[in-house]
């Protein structure tokens, strides 16, 4: 972690009550009834249109903070890499403190540098330090920027159970990997992707006895090794194979998350509308396989509550090359213009009894792309915001 974004985070932490109550003013009313739907479930799912919205984080940060602090949720799964809160695991197993480097780390770069975001990791921090709420990731991709542990440490953690001269050979392949730092001295192909996989799979012998005999070290290093196995076995597969496949993968994860819950079995699922929603309908992406949310709902029923979020206008953070985006006026008959009309609110709830009502219509809820669908069908709930805006960003 730069020493910068240390500086940066510690000066944030001054002022992140103060921002996470601002957002419960500006959008109280949708605050409110977002919470009521939403605190007797079991698992409920907070999407965003898209990862560069920052209104829209602002409001889940402060919708987070409420649930867990007047509902009993006790768990907060990250659309992020699963192997840095392993460790975090490991580290609060041992007794050692987490500190907010290393939770804003580990929530990963599509948010922990947003200063919307912040307020919530500094909201976490005690109460992960002090077990009462657990944290964990839901994705087995690496490559996180700023990332402490996965990107850095990990390889050598793994590969340690290895003899010479497989260990150093094996740790160097899975640290390329994990970075993607691939060139034409190691290029990535067929034969250096059967290569770390043959790593991968050393290692899993080697673990395999101690995890099965309850070692929770071993257990969670198990974890990562198959986790990054499935990241791996994705590299070469068409976006439209891929992407099924990766929200089963973080389903996947989830259901482990939830076998090693112990008590804390109240979660709350930090993602993307696309993965959130309860049916595939969401988008195109998903005709050869469900998304997450769809298979949550399938386990947990009417325990599972699915929330979308979408703006009626604005802009939004795309790329470096391309930072900032308009978003096309809602147009009149769809969800954002025919929620928000009549209405001053910055944010207004729309539950699954109005989205019903409404009927099929346009909603920007994936990407900002306006497509007609029945969304009460999609989600169990919707927040539409008047307005969304970038992040700001740290650098």
């Amino acid at each position: 972690m730069h020493l910068r974004l240390l500086l940066r985070l510690a000066v944030l932490s001054l002022f992140a009550v103060p921002a996470v109550c601002g957002a419960q003013a500006r959008f109280s009313s949708a605050m409110e009834r977002a919470a009521k739907a939403a605190c007797v479930k079991q698992l409920v799912l907070i999407g965003e249109a898209d990862h560069g919205d920052g209104a829209t984080v602002e409001f889940k940060a402060a919708l987070v903070r409420r649930l867990i602090s007047k509902c009993g949720f006790n768990a907060v799964y990250f659309e992020a890499g699963t192997y840095d809160f392993l460790k975090i695991g490991e580290l609060l197993r041992q007794r050692q403190p987490v500190t907010l480097a290393m939770l804003s780390s580990a929530t990963g770069a599509l948010w922990n540098r947003d200063e919307e975001f912040i307020p919530l990791v500094r909201f976490l921090l005690p109460r992960v330090n002090s077990g009462q709420v657990r944290v964990g990731g839901l994705d087995d991709q690496t490559e996180g920027i700023g990332s402490f542990y996965g990107n850095s440490d990990m390889p050598r953690d793994l590969a340690i159970v290895l003899p010479e001269p497989r260990r150093g050979d094996c740790r160097d392949r899975i640290l390329r990997r994990a970075n993607y730092d691939f060139s034409d001295d190691h290029p990535q192909n067929a034969a250096s992707q059967a290569a770390l996989d043959q790593c991968l799979a050393e290692i899993e012998e080697r673990l395999g006895p101690a995890a099965h005999e309850g070692d929770r070290v071993a257990v969670d290093r198990l974890q990562m090794v198959s986790e990054f196995r499935r990241s791996t076995g994705r590299d070469f597969l068409p976006m439209a194979d891929f992407i099924p496949r990766r929200d089963r993968g973080m389903y996947d994860d989830l259901r482990w998350l939830m076998d090693h819950a112990g008590s804390h079995r109240k979660a709350i699922i930090w993602t993307a509308n696309a993965h959130a929603a309860k049916s595939a309908a969401i988008g195109d992406e998903y005709r050869k396989a469900p998304n997450l949310g769809t298979l949550v709902h399938k386990e947990f029923g009417s325990r599972a509550f699915a929330l979308g979020i979408s703006a009626a206008n604005g802009s939004h953070y795309w790329s470096r090359s391309d930072p900032t985006r308009p978003i096309p006026a809602a147009a009149p008959d769809s969800i954002e213009s025919r929620a928000l009309a009549g209405r001053s609110d910055d944010a207004v709830y729309v539950s699954e009894a109005q989205l019903k009502k409404l009927g099929a219509a346009p909603g920007s809820f994936d990407l900002h792309h306006p497509h007609s669908e029945h969304w009460d069908e999609i989600f169990d709930g919707a927040v539409i915001l008047r307005t969304e805006r970038p992040p700001l960003r740290t650098p």
